[in-house]
């Protein structure tokens, strides 16, 4: 589907040249070895930012856009090693509940 965009509001299209200059510095600057943790959370949430940001166009935009948040909360835990977000973690599977069988109510205990 294509979205459509009209002329941009004073400000963005400047804002939006000077992150793609970011990103290009950077890219340019960067080895495997150049990055600290400072750096690779910097780097994932401008993502996040500017994903959040495109993703205001239209529904479309944020539906396509959407995954970004786990990607860069994969790369955080890949990279940085750290521990998965909470509601990342499935929750552990309880077995199948079994009734006490037909005609049974319980057991009673004395008063």
């Amino acid at each position: 589907m294509v979205m459509n965009v009209g002329r941009a509001v004073p400000g963005v299209e400047e804002r939006a040249d000077e992150a793609a200059e970011a990103a290009c510095k950077l890219a340019d600057a960067v080895t495997p070895d150049a990055w600290s943790p400072a750096a690779v959370e910097d780097a994932a949430e401008a993502i996040e930012i500017l994903a959040g940001a495109l993703g205001q166009i239209s529904p479309d935009a944020a539906r396509i856009l959407a995954a970004i948040p786990a990607v860069t909360a994969e790369l955080r835990q890949r990279l940085l090693q750290t521990e998965p977000p909470a509601a990342a973690v499935p929750a552990p599977r309880r077995g199948r509940r079994r009734g006490l069988g037909q005609g049974w109510k319980g057991v009673r205990l004395p008063q």
